[in-house]
């Protein structure tokens, strides 16, 4: 109801004109108000501890300080199975970064913050206070701490910068244009999955042209659009995208276009509020799925497009695709997975994202997958080879040589090499109980051992296998 309220209240806000009468807000000068002061600059999140919250119980990760090759704010994505906690962590981040007074508007029920010590039940008999601290670039900590005896919320009372946030479903309502400049109301949609973002077409509209043209310039390089598109007001004042010269009303877009849009004018929309230009503009973003409704040429591009656009930016994401870790930097790249006790963990070790390909991400430590072929096929290979050993005699020689071209090679030290990458392979499916750069450190091992059982003799040939 609160959420409502606001609302109500914001939709027939008004303010003085200059003889002392009163007139309806605009939605411009509601933008960018003269006199409000720019907030102070933080540089974004540097290192994120949380302790206790819902499915997790302690986890501490850091952020790159700066990038070798260029001057744009450090990144974090995150990557992980289903229910390791990466949506968890986005909440985490804007509780803490939006304030205490903030997050009591969005902690509606506690328990659903909080993680219970004895493990079996879906109640929480002994629940813990759960805490969140994010240390900031530029200096200072943002903090979020619940009290789960007390069941109230402590902390710094204002947001220790402009955090936005937004979950996976991102669509703007059509009916509301406005929206409050609550703290809280900028990431709602990472906690409430039904609620819609404004509908930016009216703010647009409203926009002198430069600053119409600084946003769809801004919209024209994350749109990905070609050197003849762009973001326009037609004749009648509606918002348009220009794609090989046809006018298309930003409501007749498709869902992936119409997703980025909507995402990047609300943005654009915060942004404005508290700066005077997007390109200097500082703020935190958590985006849930960065993924969702994109082509994968435009996944491959969705962060790079996002860093370039707005520089000033900290993107902190979730992805399912590997596609989408272009544009990420070494050490910029976070996977979660639950290790022997069912703990959350970060795995360390990655190996380097650079001049990987995308079905070699898939296979690597990142998504943890020991093949990109199709199951069935591969099954029904493994079948086959089990079966060698039963078939006839004049069959056994056709067998092998089928066998061999699925090899990584004919002589023996590649045999040698695959043998261990079998056992590498068979060990990788998670293991209960180990963690995959343990079961990729033993493959090595193993490889290691197979070659030394398998030195070379004088004629230069491997050894038996």
């Amino acid at each position: 109801m609160d959420t409502l309220v606001e609302e109500d209240q914001a939709r027939r806000s008004d303010q003085s004109d200059e003889s002392g009468g009163r007139m309806p807000v605009d939605l411009v000068s509601q933008t960018l108000p003269e006199y409000r002061p720019e907030p102070r600059r933080t540089g974004g999140v540097e290192q994120i501890r949380i302790s206790n919250f819902k499915g997790i119980h302690q986890l501490h990760i850091g952020l790159r300080r700066s990038r070798k090759r260029s001057k744009s704010t450090p990144c974090l994505m995150l990557l992980g199975e289903n229910a390791v906690g990466k949506t968890s962590v986005l909440q985490a981040i804007a509780l803490a970064l939006i304030g205490a007074r903030h997050a009591k508007k969005l902690v509606r029920d506690q328990s659903d913050f909080l993680r219970a010590e004895v493990g079996g039940r879906w109640d929480q008999l002994n629940p813990i206070d759960a805490t969140v601290g994010a240390d900031l670039r530029f200096g200072g900590e943002a903090q979020f701490h619940l009290d789960a005896s007390a069941k109230r919320i402590y902390g710094p009372p204002n947001s220790a910068c402009v955090v936005l946030g937004y979950g996976p479903r991102r669509y703007f309502d059509p009916r509301r244009t406005t929206r409050p400049s609550s703290d809280h109301v900028r990431v709602r949609t990472l906690f409430d999955p039904t609620a819609a973002l404004p509908y930016a077409g009216a703010w647009l509209d409203q926009l002198d042209d430069r600053q119409f043209n600084e946003v769809a310039k801004m919209m024209r390089i994350v749109l990905s659009l070609g050197d003849e598109d762009e973001v326009v007001r037609d004749l009648d004042d509606r918002i348009c995208v220009s794609l090989s010269g046809e006018m298309i009303p930003i409501e007749r877009l498709s869902e992936g276009y119409r997703s980025v849009f909507a995402l990047v004018a609300d943005v654009a929309r915060e942004l404005l509020r508290d700066f005077r230009s997007l390109e200097d503009a500082e703020a935190v973003v958590l985006i849930d799925e960065i993924d969702t409704h994109l082509h994968p040429r435009w996944k491959m591009r969705v962060m790079s497009s996002l860093r370039r656009a707005l520089p000033g930016v900290q993107f902190i994401v979730t992805t399912h695709d590997p596609l989408c870790l272009r544009g990420m930097d070494d050490g910029e790249v976070v996977v979660l997975q639950r290790d022997e006790e069912g703990q959350i963990v970060r795995l360390d070790d990655l190996p380097s994202i650079k001049g990987m390909r995308a079905d070699q991400l898939l296979t690597s430590d990142y998504f943890g997958l020991s093949s990109t072929v199709d199951p069935e096929t591969e099954l029904s290979v493994a079948h086959y080879v089990r079966r060698i050993g039963d078939l006839p005699s004049d069959r056994v020689e056709e067998a092998d040589r089928l066998v061999r071209q699925l090899a990584l090679g004919d002589g023996a030290l590649e045999q040698v090499v695959q043998t261990a990458l079998l056992r590498f392979l068979s060990e990788r499916e998670r293991p209960k109980g180990e963690l995959r750069p343990n079961v990729r450190l033993k493959a090595v091992q193993a490889v290691i051992d197979a070659l030394e059982s398998n030195r070379p003799v004088s004629d230069g040939k491997a050894g038996g296998s």
